[in-house]
C-alpha cells in the first residue's frame, strides 16, 4: 500500500485541530468571554475614528449634569413641576419628541403632579421610561393614573454574562399573556420620531421588520430568543448636541436648539451613580440609551455572520498555513501565520465597520494551535497510518 505523503498529513492535522477548536469553542464559556473582549476593543476604535451617522444630529441630549445640580433651586430629587416646565419649553420650542429615560415613582405633592398632567395632556410626542424590577415585573411612572395613557417603554437593557452592556431588546412578550407585548424605550421613541407602524412588525426568527407610516422599511438583526440587537455605540456623550435640564427648565437656551429634535432627557452627571459597563466602556445611562435609539432610527444595525462562515473561514486559514509549512521553516512559518492573523483583524474591522460582527478568536486560535500541536500530531498520524499498514 501507497504510504500518504507529508501533505496529506499536515492537512489531516490542520482539519483535526480546526474541527477540535470549533467543537470545543462551543463549550467553552471563556472562548466566548475572548471573543467578547475583542469585539469591545474594536467597538471602542471604531467609536473614536468613524463619525457617527448623520442622524445623530436630530438628538438632543437635556442633561440632568453637574450645571443642572449646582444650578438649579431645589435640591435633588426635582418636583415634578420642574418636568412640567422643562416639557412646556422645548416643545414650545418645536420639539418633536421628549422622552424621559427616568420613571416618576412614589408619593409627591398633588399640585406639581397636576402640573406634569397638565404638560402631559397639552403637548403630544412624550415617551415615558418603564424599568423591569429586581423581581422581574415591569414598573412605570405613577402620576394619578395618567401614566397608562402616555406612552412608555422599558430602558432596561440586556446583560451578558461578563455584566457589560452590548446589547438593547425590541420587545418583551408577557409571559401571562402572549398576545400581550411591552416595547423598548427607543421603538417608542421611534413611533414619534419616524411614524413607526408597529403594528406591521413581524418576528422572523432572527430578524424583527416592520415600517414606518411612509413605507420605510426596517430590519433588525436579533437574538432569537431574546428578540435583542447589537447597540451600534457610534458616540460618547460629548459627540451628542447637548442642552442642561436646568436650562430647559427655566427656558434660557436658544428656541432653534430642540427644534425638530427628539429630545431625550436623563442623567449625565456621576453623582446620580447612573453609569453602565459597555462595549466602548463605562457611560451615563442616557449616553447608553441614546446609543441604542440612534442605532434603530438611523438603522445603522450590526449583523453578526452565521457560525459556518467562521467556520470556513477558520479552516481556510488552518489549511493555507499546513500548506505554506511544508516548505518553510518554522520561523518562517510563524511569521507567515502572524502576518495572517494580523490582515484577519484588519478585515475583520473594516467589515464591523461595514455593519458585520465576525467571531474574532476563532481563526486566531487555530492559527496558533495548529503551529504548536501540527508537528506531534503528524507524527502521530504517521504512527498509526505505519501500524496499519
Amino acid at each position: 500500500m501507497k504510504k500518504p505523503n507529508k501533505h496529506f498529513y499536515s492537512i489531516s492535522s490542520a482539519l483535526i485541530i480546526t474541527l477540535l477548536l470549533i467543537f470545543f469553542s462551543q463549550r467553552i464559556p471563556f472562548i466566548n468571554y475572548l471573543n467578547w473582549q475583542v469585539y469591545d476593543r474594536l467597538a471602542r476604535i471604531k467609536c473614536k475614528f468613524t463619525p457617527p451617522p448623520p442622524e445623530i444630529g436630530e438628538i438632543l441630549l437635556v442633561t440632568i449634569d453637574n450645571e443642572t445640580l449646582h444650578t438649579m433651586p431645589q435640591r435633588w430629587p426635582y418636583p415634578r413641576k420642574a418636568y412640567a416646565d422643562a416639557i412646556c419649553n422645548l416643545k414650545r420650542a418645536g420639539a418633536k419628541v421628549v422622552a424621559f429615560d427616568m420613571a416618576f415613582l412614589g408619593n409627591t405633592v398633588p399640585e406639581d403632579d397636576a402640573s406634569l398632567c397638565r404638560a402631559l395632556k397639552d403637548y403630544p410626542g412624550i415617551v415615558m421610561a418603564d424599568a423591569i424590577n429586581e423581581n422581574g415585573e415591569l414598573e412605570g411612572s405613577n402620576i394619578d393614573g395618567l401614566a397608562a395613557q402616555i406612552p412608555s417603554g422599558f430602558t432596561t437593557k440586556a446583560q451578558d454574562k461578563d455584566d457589560v452592556i452590548r446589547r438593547s431588546l425590541t420587545y418583551l412578550i408577557n409571559e401571562k399573556n402572549s398576545n400581550k407585548a411591552y416595547l423598548s424605550w427607543g421603538m417608542q421613541i421611534l413611533r414619534f420620531a419616524s411614524g413607526a407602524d408597529l403594528s406591521t412588525l413581524r418576528d422572523r426568527g432572527r430578524v424583527v421588520t416592520f415600517k414606518n407610516i411612509y413605507g420605510r422599511r426596517w430590519s433588525i438583526p436579533v437574538d432569537k430568543e431574546t428578540k435583542s440587537f447589537l447597540i451600534n455605540f457610534a458616540a460618547n456623550t460629548v459627540n451628542f448636541k447637548r442642552l442642561s435640564f436646568y436650562r430647559a427648565v427655566s427656558g434660557d437656551f436658544d428656541k432653534n436648539i430642540p427644534k425638530g429634535k427628539v429630545c431625550l432627557v436623563g442623567f449625565t452627571s456621576v453623582l446620580l451613580q447612573d453609569l453602565h459597563n459597555t462595549a466602548i466602556g463605562w457611560l451615563p445611562g442616557l449616553t447608553l440609551n441614546a446609543n441604542a435609539f440612534l442605532t434603530l432610527y438611523s438603522r445603522n444595525f450590526l449583523t453578526e455572520t452565521p457560525d459556518w462562515f467562521n467556520w470556513l473561514i477558520a479552516i481556510f486559514a488552518v489549511l493555507l498555513i499546513a500548506v505554506a509549512a511544508r516548505n518553510l521553516t518554522r520561523n518562517q512559518a510563524a511569521f507567515c501565520a502572524g502576518l495572517l492573523v494580523i490582515i484577519f483583524f484588519l478585515a475583520a474591522y473594516l467589515l464591523l465597520v461595514a455593519g458585520f460582527v465576525l467571531n474574532f478568536v476563532l481563526l486566531p486560535l487555530a492559527v496558533v494551535f495548529y503551529l504548536i500541536l501540527a508537528r506531534k500530531l503528524e507524527e502521530v498520524l504517521g504512527r498509526l497510518e505505519d501500524k496499519l499498514s
